[in-house]
């Protein structure tokens, strides 16, 4: 071929012509482009809806009055219409005799988280505290004493028969009354008293239900009036007296040798169920173990956790703890819960914050405040505001209203409760009354947590 052949078939290629082979990788890299520009379009609308979401629930939480974003838990109370000078008495039982009432007053700590949450929202609520030494004229002194203190309302820290003489005492003397622990009476319930677990019938019943959910086919009885009425409702293979924890743990184990899924009953004061607990896991008797309502009383917590006893398979009737709620109510109904843990959170770091007792600081008895003590302030400060008044009549009257009775702070609601999901009288599984509940380790604690919740 000529040089200016050559030169002619030279001219005629395009001089941005690609090589031979090129043709496919310029078809991959179109590929990639339009992969990339169909993913950048799918974020893009992504966004796009994602926005429009966000732009519509904001309308929606400011203009629907009926829809309730889920809040973050509280630490404070904050609460309208509470006339000012609200002044309350708690009562509580400094005494020797076991069977009267001791060591409720550190679960009643609950009062003072109460107190202090309200402070923080704006709500000064004044408490004065009395021992009535767990006996008649003990009671008839403190509430001769609360109520020339100008208390619109008492709160009794305390079990025992003479919370009868408590009860009645503070009607003569027109104050209302609430028991967080004490079972109500089953007759002749004194005017203008409250109490927040049911007759030691209901009570029994509940018990005898946990019996038939625990499948128990041998039970055995330990102790007084509620293990002997368990007895006497259940049918019980054996009951066997209150004795030193090693003569009752023999008994027990004879009594449930080779007999199908025994369980045992004990009814007694706290540091005396501790103390056989703590016995019959010792001998080791390894089967479900049912206690009285002593078993919210701070002095068990301690008897436990002091001898460093197994807690598995402790059972009760009762109310979940507020570090139990928290960890089984993950939705809002557990909201309350969180609210009371995280004040107590702050509370505890603080050591210049009074406990109930004078010669100790809440830093050192934190651990033991509950839910039931709290909700009793709550429910005489809704009380006061429904009443709008400071009067002690006016605030019993107040006492039996719908506002007053669900403790209506602010849309908070109490934080002693059972269930979860529902507001009060049953209504989506919550009960304004007791329920199973079993013993459990949180956070280094003993906390009671719902049975139902678990199952």
């Amino acid at each position: 071929m000529s040089e200016s052949a050559k030169h002619t078939e030279a001219d005629t290629q395009s001089p941005g012509a690609y090589p031979a082979g090129s043709e496919s990788i310029r078809d991959r890299r179109r590929t990639a482009f339009g992969i990339l520009a169909t993913l950048l379009l799918l974020a893009l609308l992504a966004f796009l809806v994602w926005f429009s979401r966000y732009q519509s629930e904001k309308a929606r939480t400011t203009e629907d009055p009926d829809f309730e974003a889920f809040p973050p838990a509280s630490v404070e109370l904050a609460v309208e219409n509470v006339p000012e000078g609200l002044k309350l008495g708690v009562v509580v039982s400094y005494t020797e005799d076991l069977t009267q009432g001791p060591g409720w007053d550190l679960s009643g700590e609950g009062v003072r988280v109460a107190q202090w949450r309200l402070a923080q929202g704006g709500t000064p609520v004044e408490l004065v505290t009395v021992s009535d030494q767990g006996s008649d004229d003990g009671a008839r002194a403190a509430i001769t004493e609360l109520s020339d203190s100008d208390v619109s309302g008492v709160i009794a820290l305390t079990t025992g028969s003479h919370t009868l003489a408590l009860a009645n005492a503070a009607a003569d003397a027109g104050l209302p009354i609430i028991f967080p622990y004490q079972l109500q009476p089953s007759a002749n319930v004194p005017e203008g008293a409250h109490y927040r677990l049911p007759t030691a019938g209901g009570w029994i019943t509940g018990l005898t239900n946990q019996l038939g959910d625990l499948q128990c086919s041998t039970v055995v009885s330990v102790g007084g009036e509620l293990a002997n009425g368990v007895r006497g409702v259940r049918g019980v293979d054996a009951h066997i007296g209150l004795a030193e924890p090693a003569t009752v743990s023999a008994q027990v184990l004879e009594a449930t040798l080779g007999r199908p899924n025994p369980c045992v009953v004990i009814d007694a004061p706290a540091s005396t169920i501790a103390q056989q607990i703590t016995g019959l896991r010792g001998a080791r008797y390894d089967g479900p173990i049912l206690v009285g309502p002593e078993a919210f009383n701070g002095v068990l917590s301690t008897g436990l956790t002091d001898a460093r006893t197994p807690i598995a398979g402790i059972y009760s009737y009762g109310f979940p703890t507020p570090g139990g709620l928290s960890l089984t109510s993950p939705d809002a109904s557990g909201l309350p819960a969180g609210g009371f843990l995280q004040a107590v959170e702050v509370m505890r770091t603080n050591g210049a914050l009074p406990s109930l007792r004078d010669d100790t600081e809440f830093s050192a008895r934190w651990q033991y405040a509950d839910g039931l003590s709290h909700d009793a302030v709550l429910s005489f400060v809704a009380a006061a505001a429904v009443a709008d008044s400071t009067d002690p009549a006016k605030i019993t009257q107040a006492l039996t209203t719908p506002e007053a009775h669900e403790a209506a702070v602010a849309g908070t609601e109490r934080v002693a409760r059972c269930g979860a999901g529902g507001k009060g009288n049953g209504a989506g599984g919550q009960t304004d009354g007791p329920c199973p509940v079993q013993a459990a380790i949180v956070d280094g604690r003993i906390e009671w947590i719902s049975s139902e919740a678990v199952r």
